[in-house]
């Protein structure tokens, strides 16, 4: 709030900067030195009001961006501590020996089946070459030699 308002007087302290040389330029040509200077002094003032006005509203958005930062990081902290006593609680909850007894059943099993799933290809495998005899596997050798040189 502070800066856009600081922004908006700045840019009037801008105009009446750019109001006061273009008087201070009409009068020169007058050749009223006098009045001249005095606006070029009141155009000096209002520059410099305009820089101090830019200055402010510069330090007053770092200022809300760094409370928005503490802010924010005040809010994840709060959420890692919330996260933190979930999982502190479950891990409470949680029996780790009863996990490893299933995470341990649960290896064999699959261990079995890798073994049982080899035996079945193998079997397979073996069908296969038998429907098929010693000619059978040349003329599937052959068909794919085929389909290789038409795909180029």
């Amino acid at each position: 709030m502070l800066a856009s308002r600081s922004r908006k007087e700045a840019e009037k302290a801008n105009k009446t900067r750019l109001s006061e040389e273009n008087k201070a330029s009409r009068a020169m040509k007058n050749r009223e030195f006098q009045i001249a200077q005095i606006h070029s002094q009141s155009a000096v003032r209002e520059h410099h009001r305009y820089v101090s006005l830019r200055s402010e509203a510069a330090e007053a958005e770092v200022l809300v961006n760094d409370l928005k930062a503490a802010y924010s990081t005040r809010e994840r902290a709060r959420s890692l501590a919330y996260a933190s006593k979930a999982l502190e609680g479950a891990s409470r909850t949680i029996n780790l020996e009863r996990v490893l007894v299933t995470a341990n059943s649960f290896l064999e099993r699959s261990q079995d089946f890798k073994i049982a799933s080899s035996a079945i290809r193998d079997v397979s495998q073996g069908v296969q070459e038998q429907s098929l005899g010693g000619e059978g596997k040349e003329e599937v050798e052959r068909l794919m030699q085929k389909l290789a040189d038409e795909a180029g």
